[in-house]
């Protein structure tokens, strides 16, 4: 069977087979020659190759992404304008809890624990600008090692809500309000999936593609996007209009060192480019 994978994944699977040989080789389970030859063998070269290329990840317009935002519930609407505004990565929005935020001063910092280069021992800090705090400020939880985007909560939202909902085409009738407390009274009634504490990237896209279909059966055009986009899409509206350092700045594609003295002097540029972002977004 022939398998239509991408040159990246891949050139992935190749790499993680010499990190397999090359934890063997550390203990002693194999010779440490076998490795060593492994690591002559090269990926695949664009174009030197019958492997297909993967798809560049583009910007999607503002227009389309807040369209979604009444077409889902509060909670991903939230992780939407958040990641927007804030130029964050879909498993960085996700993951946030009220602890890693610093709320003291004019613009928010925040912290995040995991991110995707926390493993190299880099740190990671992000400018919540006074846009992004006001969708930030009802999900501030009392616990402060909770998470602010839950799918407990949303999944609450919708029960209380799927009577008024606008999708909705028939009214809700005597009888289908019987049928739901007597399948609640059941004894053979299906135990329901425990929801999650948080959200990760596979559950927040698919609740953004759910939002897009509510949205074009509702005849609202709106081009299909992905969370993964939104970064892309702030990258080009900062790159625009204060410039190209500013937005690999706000996304955090410099290399970040680990001493205090780096991460201040990060800090201050990120609360600058916030303030720059709050004018422009006010005017």
């Amino acid at each position: 069977m022939r398998l239509d994978w991408r040159r990246g994944v891949i050139n992935s699977r190749i790499g993680g087979i010499k990190r397999f040989f090359k934890w063997c080789a550390s203990r002693q389970h194999i010779p440490a020659d076998v490795y060593t030859a492994l690591t002559t063998v090269d990926g695949l070269r664009r174009g030197r190759s019958d492997a297909r290329e993967s798809v560049p990840v583009v910007a999607v317009a503002r227009e389309n992404v807040y369209a979604v935002l009444p077409f889902v519930s509060p909670q991903v609407a939230a992780l939407i304008q958040v990641q927007y505004l804030c130029g964050m990565r879909p498993g960085e929005v996700t993951r946030m809890r009220r602890c890693e935020l610093d709320t003291s001063g004019d613009i928010w910092l925040y912290t995040p624990d995991e991110h995707k280069n926390a493993w190299r021992g880099h740190v990671l800090v992000k400018a919540i600008p006074r846009a992004a705090q006001d969708v930030l400020s009802p999900f501030l939880p009392a616990k402060v090692d909770a998470y602010l985007f839950s799918p407990k909560d949303a999944d609450h939202w919708y029960r209380a809500n799927r009577e008024s909902n606008p999708q909705r085409k028939t009214p809700v009738y005597p009888c289908e309000l019987r049928r739901r407390e007597e399948a609640k009274r059941s004894p053979r009634r299906k135990a329901a999936r425990p929801k999650r504490d948080h959200y990760d990237t596979d559950s927040y896209r698919q609740a953004v593609l759910y939002g897009i279909s509510n949205a074009l059966k509702a005849g609202i055009a709106v081009a299909p996007w992905t969370p993964n986009q939104l970064w892309h899409s702030i990258a080009t509206e900062i790159s625009q209009s204060i410039g190209q350092q500013a937005a690999q700045r706000w996304l955090g594609h410099a290399k970040l060192d680990t001493t205090g003295i780096y991460v201040e002097k990060q800090v201050s540029e990120l609360i600058e480019i916030a303030q720059a972002l709050d004018r422009k977004w006010s005017a």
